[in-house]
């Protein structure tokens, strides 16, 4: 029986999918089979590389919300 996935996991594959099927469109299949071949590292770096980003932009948010607030 198929284990059932959350919502996040199955938005992840959908995109995932998605940008396989636009890199084959645009014929770069080396990089779509290396990633299918290297999947589960490839996961972890999308998602250190968006936990990154998001720790950055919260922090520069924070970071002009605080001092704005402050120096006024």
């Amino acid at each position: 029986m198929e284990e059932k996935k959350n919502l996040t996991l199955r938005i992840f594959e959908a995109v995932e999918k998605f940008g396989l099927w636009i890199l084959e469109k645009i014929h770069l299949k080396v990089i779509a089979e290396f990633y299918r071949n290297h999947i589960e590292g490839m996961r972890y770096l999308i998602c250190g590389a968006l936990s990154t980003v998001v720790n950055i932009v919260s922090y520069v948010l924070g970071s002009y919300l605080i001092f704005r607030r402050y120096t006024r």
